[in-house]
């Protein structure tokens, strides 16, 4: 790259960088509506990912509000995604038969009796480390 075209580059970082929340939209806006369902959901699929492993970390298990804000934001997505066409309830609901099949199989999440039998109702101290070996 020659000097002139860094330079370039460089302006052209430093004006985008400083356009604020409006160009960034502007920007957002040249992705088709089922582009942008995608780039979110993906953005929202990871702030979850972030919260569930600060959850972990700080061992405040399902009591933190922007835990239940992230399920909500990933929630709204899907939701989103059926309302575009790009899914189908009975696609989602058929998937979720297979997925809980194989939990059934390899995890206690999904018994007989979920809530009589799960780990996650028989007083598992999640804060002394237990419950991490469900998986392992």
């Amino acid at each position: 790259m020659t000097t002139h075209n860094v330079l370039d580059v460089k302006k052209r970082m430093i004006l985008r960088m400083g356009r604020g929340r409006k160009n960034v939209m502007s920007e957002m806006r040249q992705l088709d509506a089922r582009q942008q369902l995608l780039v979110i959901l993906m953005e929202e699929c990871g702030e979850l990912i972030q919260e569930c492993s600060k959850s972990l970390r700080k061992g405040e298990l399902f009591d933190r509000d922007s835990f239940k804000n992230e399920v909500g934001d990933v929630y709204t997505m899907i939701n989103l995604l059926h309302e575009w066409d790009v899914i189908s309830w009975s696609d989602i609901e058929e998937r979720e038969q297979h997925k809980r099949h194989k939990l059934s199989r390899w995890s206690d999440l999904i018994t007989d009796h979920p809530l009589q039998y799960s780990k996650l109702s028989t007083g598992t101290n999640w804060k002394d480390g237990d419950g991490g070996e469900l998986f392992e």
